[in-house]
Formats: structure tokens, C-alpha cells, sequence
């Protein structure tokens, strides 16, 4: 990997990657890595920035490529093969996936977006599972989280949504998720990209304007861009912070719940008096730890919150039932359980 190596003075400069691997514990010395990628310029940047990589930190880790076609734009059977055979020529394992992403949005009601990305972190989840990985790797970069956390902020999102995307997290079971080009710019990226052998596919939706995520990068942005140029590191910072705080509530929000919730048979019990003298904050972060413990993938919508925060605050008899589960408060205990599949909504 001589063309790769001679890349540590570029612009996107492989001992900051190295930091950044370090730093957030994104690999460990021995890491079975599945990188997915499009072929787009970010996750090529990927595939070959963790080759070169591996050698100049001297890693044991095991790499392989995975691609998904969403069968949204003709190009994209062309393009997954395109992948495999760069994945041959680096002597990387390959999986790839042909998925009707359109009939599933319509099936379930999705729009293509969110059916794609669904579709996509399904087959990941899948492969790592079935062929013993511990780590996905994406391409997500600075400008993606930009976006994130802009969108998140138009939505009127809480600290968490602000936090935007994090370096690591939970994909399924031990596996994680890692995005080592987090604090790296498309246009580092691009510049990286140049020196490589192989072209980067161009997916023309990424121009339509019609999508939310592609409006915000090239109207929104800009205009904001015009207005403070470092708008991508400032958000970026943005996220950190609001990660970093939002993890320290979650940890009081934990610690609280251990001292105020009783575990019986599917139910947890709270008291209400108790409740009332912890600040609203970690009241709210209590309820989703609540919810995630009876519902794992479920959520809270705000007004739920708001529902919950008034049982609290009355002393009278009352009752709610949203995400298959009920809430039930009465005098001081306050009552949380999952209804049964014959249980009416």
C-alpha cells in the first residue's frame, strides 16, 4: 500500500484518523470490520484509508466490504459490481445485496429514505451477525453530521437529537457501529480520494433537492456558510457538547431510577412523591430508561411526556396507554406495563 501510506501529509492526514481511532476506542487491536460501501467517495475513502491504516499501525484487523443496491436508480447493480471488483482486487471479502428499497417504502409507508436506511443497517446487522464481525464501519463525515444536527433543530429535537451522530454506538447485540471520518470534510475526503486507483461513483440523487437532507446541504447550508465559514466545525462542536451533556443526565437519570423503581413480574412501580423532587430533566430521562427497559426499540413522543409529567404532579387516579404500554397511577405508586398482544389499544 505505497500510494496509500504516502497519503499521512494529505489533507485528510492518516495519523489524525489514527487519533481519532484511539481516542474514541473505535477499533481494537484485533477488530473484524465490515465497511459499507457504496462506492460513493466517502466510503472508497473508507476502504482505503483502514488499509492503510492497518499496515502503518501494524493492526490485526480482519476488513471485508458490503454493498447494498436499493434497486432506486439503474445505475445500482453496475455500481455494487463495481465494489466487488475492487473488493477482489484488494483481496477483501465482498457481500452485496440487490433490495427492492421502493416496494418496501410502500408497503410500510416510508418515505425511500428512511425505507433505504432501514433496509441497509437490516442486511449490515445481518451479515455481521451470520460471518462474526464486531464493527461496521460507515463514511459518515463532518458535513453529514452538519446536516444531521440541522435537521434535528428544524424538527425542535431535545439535547439528544442535538448531539447529532456519535463516533460509536450499539448496531446489534456487540456489534458497533463506528464512523471513523466524523471530524473529517467532504472536501478532505475528496482530496483524499483523488490519489486512489479507483473512481468514485456519483449518485445523481444526491443533487435532488426534493429530498430534505439534500436541501438543507445545498440551500441551507451555504446561506449559513455565507454567514459564519466555519459553520461545519461549529455544529460539529455543537454535537460533542450536547453528547457529552447528554450522557452525563442519562447517568444521573440511571442512578436516579435504581433508587426509585420496583421490578415485579413486567411491572415497574414508581412513586409519585418521589418522583416530584427530581428536576424535570431527569424525570423525562427516567421515563424513556423505563420505556427502553420494557420496550427496547420503542419512544416517547413529547406530548407522552407531557402526559407523564401531569400524572406525576396530580395526586388524583389516572391512566394512559401509548406504545402498547400503560401507565396507571394510584395515591403515591405509579404503575408501568406492557399491554398483552389481546389487550385493545
Amino acid at each position: 500500500y505505497e500510494i496509500r501510506l504516502s497519503l499521512v501529509g494529505s489533507e485528510m492526514c492518516i495519523r489524525d484518523r489514527q487519533r481519532t481511532i484511539q481516542y474514541h476506542s473505535l477499533l481494537d487491536p484485533n477488530s473484524r470490520v465490515l465497511i459499507a460501501c457504496s462506492g460513493g467517495v466517502d466510503s472508497l475513502a473508507l476502504v482505503h484509508a483502514l488499509l492503510a491504516l492497518r499496515e502503518h499501525m501494524k493492526k490485526g484487523w480482519t476488513l471485508a466490504i458490503a454493498t447494498v443496491d436499493h434497486e432506486i436508480r439503474p445505475e445500482g447493480a453496475a455500481e455494487l459490481e463495481l465494489v466487488r471488483t475492487m473488493a477482489d482486487d484488494l483481496g477483501l471479502p465482498f457481500y452485496g445485496a440487490h433490495i427492492d428499497v421502493p416496494a418496501q417504502a410502500q408497503a410500510l409507508g416510508l418515505s425511500l429514505e428512511t425505507a433505504g436506511r432501514r433496509a441497509r443497517y437490516a442486511f449490515l446487522s445481518n451479515i455481521a451477525l451470520e460471518e462474526d464481525y464486531d464493527v461496521v464501519a460507515t463514511g459518515h463525515h463532518q458535513n453529514d453530521q452538519a446536516e444531521t444536527i440541522l435537521a434535528h433543530m428544524v424538527r425542535g429535537t431535545g439535547l439528544r437529537g442535538l448531539g447529532g451522530m456519535a463516533y460509536t454506538r450499539p448496531l446489534v447485540g456487540a456489534i458497533k457501529l463506528v464512523r471513523p471520518f466524523l471530524d473529517v470534510t467532504k472536501a478532505q475526503i475528496r482530496g483524499y480520494a483523488r490519489d486512489l486507483d479507483y473512481e468514485a461513483c456519483e449518485d445523481a440523487t444526491n443533487e435532488d433537492s426534493t429530498y430534505q437532507r439534500n436541501y438543507n446541504r445545498h440551500q441551507i447550508l451555504p446561506r449559513i456558510e455565507a454567514i459564519n465559514p466555519n459553520i461545519l466545525e461549529s455544529l460539529s462542536r455543537l454535537g460533542q457538547s450536547a453528547r457529552d451533556d447528554e450522557a452525563l443526565l442519562e447517568n444521573i437519570a440511571r442512578e436516579s431510577l435504581e433508587g426509585l423503581a420496583t421490578y415485579e413480574h413486567g411491572h415497574v412501580l414508581l412513586g409519585r412523591r418521589a418522583l416530584r423532587k427530581i428536576p424535570l430533566s431527569i424525570r423525562r430521562r427516567i421515563w424513556t430508561l423505563v420505556l427502553q427497559t420494557l420496550l427496547p426499540s420503542a419512544s416517547w413522543e413529547w406530548s407522552h411526556l407531557d402526559q407523564l409529567d401531569h400524572l406525576v404532579q396530580t395526586g388524583e387516579p389516572k391512566s394512559f396507554q401509548a406504545m402498547r404500554v400503560r401507565v396507571e397511577a394510584q395515591c403515591d405508586t405509579i404503575d408501568v406495563s406492557v399491554l398483552s398482544s389481546r389487550s385493545p389499544d
